[in-house]
């Protein structure tokens, strides 16, 4: 609290001032105050006392050092879950209200379940798929892949069907009661369920500390990095001319090195674009945000703030007593502070004398719309009536006609209470900040103050007259509880199912493999009887590979070609197997071993690059052409090569089973540990979840 205390006379008064969203440093709207009185009211301003409220002094801040803090992500997701279990308080004496009400908190669950399933969903395909792929299950993985597509697009549908069905509750409901309140806090919920999502993600892009990244010390190291790739990129054009002179140009490697350090030079404007832009606009609109949503639904975020102004106010009653005018001069979010102090605080005196100034409020375009009831009466009469039952008290609420906040606030009722626009017509884009020190603004209040009397209380008329609390069950309503206790056993349920899919899944490959190979032993028996040989011409090649955790690999590639009854070529699908040691490769058309060492004794060479010096063993291109191909005239996609029947022993079944299972078992194991670490704590911030877990 930033004050200049010193003796003045009897009929002097105070200034409390109460900041809205963002992060103005202490002292300077107490500056800007004093600096607007002084040329307003020269004769005044030598005994007015000027007192900040700077209440952003004691939350947490949203970033540190360019990047968005994390526990800033979870206040951001727990405060906009919370926002949007928030009730109405409409007491649904109507059952058909109420039956739509039902129908409203089951669609936003819907809606949840169906962003979740999603999620889940595209994880749980991205994962199986890495799975499937390594365990080389032809058979399960075409199906796969297009069911759980199918899913994804199901659930993102069921989740945007629900909006509608809010919107439509909630006119249903506004009918019933005669009330708009209902449709409006429909379309809350409607906005912050598509939101909440999009404002995670955004955000959570500028959780990596950009501004750090873009700092003295990873500049220099990222200079030395690129001044010591000069030399390594000349060393391996030396290597290459080496090993392969007559391909090799230095041309194309110039091209090449220039490529790279353009893209470097690219990288780096990229860091210092999203550093700048994260200090300067991302994470001042995360406090913004922050601000709002976490004083409606943040968890003790609320009374942590009115705490603050209660010592506050402790001490400047301590010091001047009860008696003495203030003036609370309060703007944006600092509004709603200040009229929920003067509703539910009992420091409060029964004898203080109160003027309340509001500038650009949000009162009652925001809060009483689509939080009606929450920490208020859902009208400003009541509020304001509420108020002057406890105190000598007025309110004068100043606003710009083009402020995209704040408006009137329909005070004309009262005699007490006046709304008083500035008619700065000019003004569009700038016209919610700077309240402070315009000296319009400042007119206008004094002008307002001067034609708007203070409402005197009786002494019987205080002693019965009480702090009221308008936030009642923490604004959840039955139905709003049923559903978040039913969600929170829905989601338990799938997180159970998720951790049991790598067994699952394993299993279910495990058997397909048994399918397969049952198929194509059944295949192979069916052309036994019925199919029609022929020469076949096969050309083979082998690429390495090095796989974490598999040691080394390599694919065997395999293109086959036959002549048909018609003595034309006809290409047959090609093959590709995978051999990760100590694992083999799970063959269902042929024993790729033994048809690999066929290939390579009699061979012809048909690679069209150039030999080079070192050469990857069966790397290059090689053709036969005597091979026996059986295959179906009714259905050429079935074919065989009877000389290299698929290894289908009781020992080769057994290590093709449990290479099924352990190739998907132990993917979906990694990477899900990979999702626990990194997916999950980002899916519980879309879907609120770590608000969940605090009920």
């Amino acid at each position: 609290m930033q004050c200049s205390y010193k003796v003045v006379e009897d009929g002097d008064f105070d200034v409390l001032i109460i900041h809205g969203v963002g992060n103005p440093a202490a002292g300077t709207l107490a500056s800007a105050v004093a600096q607007t009185l002084e040329r307003t009211l020269p004769d005044q301003t030598a005994t007015i006392r000027v007192c900040e409220c700077n209440w952003n002094t004691i939350v947490e801040p949203s970033a540190r050092h360019g990047a968005i803090l994390w526990t800033a992500l979870v206040d951001l997701s727990t405060s906009l879950a919370r926002a949007s279990a928030i009730g109405d308080g409409l007491n649904d004496k109507n059952r058909i209200s109420h039956l739509f009400r039902v129908l409203s908190a089951g669609s936003l669950m819907a809606a949840e379940m169906g962003a979740a399933a999603a999620l889940a969903g595209l994880v749980l395909l991205i994962f199986v798929g890495l799975s499937l792929a390594s365990a080389n299950n032809v058979g399960l993985f075409p199906n796969a892949v297009p069911a759980g597509v199918s899913i994804i697009r199901w659930s993102l549908l069921v989740a945007a069907s629900a909006l509608p069905l809010l919107i439509a509750s909630g006119i249903a409901r506004a009918l019933i009661t005669r009330a708009s309140t209902a449709f409006f806090v429909e379309l809350r919920r409607a906005l912050i369920l598509v939101f909440r999502p999009l404002f995670i993600a955004a955000f959570s892009f500028f959780f990596i500390p950009w501004r750090r990244v873009a700092g003295d010390v990873w500049v220099s190291i990222f200079l030395l990095g690129a001044l010591g790739l000069l030399p390594m990129i000349i060393l391996m054009g030396l290597l290459a001319a080496w090993n392969d002179p007559n391909s090799f140009e230095w041309s194309e490697l110039g091209a090449a090195t220039l490529k790279v350090y353009a893209f470097l030079v690219g990288l780096t404007a990229a860091v210092f674009a999203i550093a700048s832009v994260t200090v300067a606009m991302i994470a001042p609109s995360l406090k913004v945000v922050l601000d709002v949503f976490r004083y409606i639904g943040g968890i003790g975020y609320r009374d942590t703030i009115q705490s603050h102004i209660n010592n506050l106010l402790r001490q400047r009653f301590a010091i001047a007593g009860a008696e003495r005018p203030i003036y609370i001069i309060s703007h944006s979010l600092g509004t709603v502070i200040a009229l929920d102090s003067l509703i539910s605080s009992e420091e409060w005196g029964p004898g203080a004398q109160v003027t309340l100034i509001t500038l650009g409020s949000p009162i009652r375009r925001f809060f009483m719309r689509f939080f009606p009831g929450l920490f208020f009466p859902a009208s400003v009469t009541k509020a304001a009536t509420a108020i002057s039952a406890r105190m000598n008290f007025r309110w004068i609420n100043c606003y710009r006609p083009f402020d995209q906040v704040g408006t009137a606030l329909g005070l004309s009722p009262l005699s007490y209470c006046r709304d008083v626009s500035t008619y700065q017509w000019k003004r569009i884009w700038d016209a919610h900040p700077n309240y402070w020190g315009d000296d319009c603004v400042a007119r206008a209040i004094t002008s307002a103050l001067f034609a708007t009397p203070m409402n005197s209380v009786g002494s019987e008329q205080r002693d019965r007259s009480s702090p009221q609390q308008y936030i009642v069950a923490e604004g959840l309503d039955s139905v709003e509880t049923f559903r978040l206790q039913a969600f929170v056993t829905i989601c338990r349920v799938v997180a159970v199912a998720f951790l049991a899919s790598p067994v699952v899944v394993g299993a279910i490959v495990a058997w397909t493999s048994s399918s397969m190979t049952l198929s194509s032993t059944a295949e192979a028996e069916a052309l036994e009887s019925s199919g029609i040989d022929t020469l076949a011409a096969v050309t083979h090649w082998r690429e390495k590979m090095k796989v974490k955790g598999a040691g080394l690999a390599h694919k065997d590639h395999f293109e086959l070609s036959y002549k048909g009854p018609d003595g034309e070529d006809r290409p047959s699908p090609a093959l590709t197997y995978r051999n990760f040691e100590p694992f083999e490769e799970i063959d269902y058309k042929v024993n790729a071993e033994a048809l690999v060492s066929h290939i390579r004794s009699h061979c012809i060479d048909v690679d069209p690059r150039p030999v080079s010096w070192l050469e990857i063993e069966y790397s290059r291109k090689c053709r036969r052409e005597d091979l026996r191909f059986r295959y179906d005239p009714n259905a050429p996609s079935r074919w065989s090569l009877p000389d290299f029947p698929p290894k289908r022993s009781w020992f080769n079944a057994i290590s093709n089973y449990t290479f099924a299972f352990f190739s998907t078992f132990l993917p979906l194991l990694f990477f899900g540990s990979v999702a626990v670490i990194l997916v999950a704590p980002l899916a519980s911030l879309i879907l609120g979840l770590n608000f969940f877990r605090r009920l």
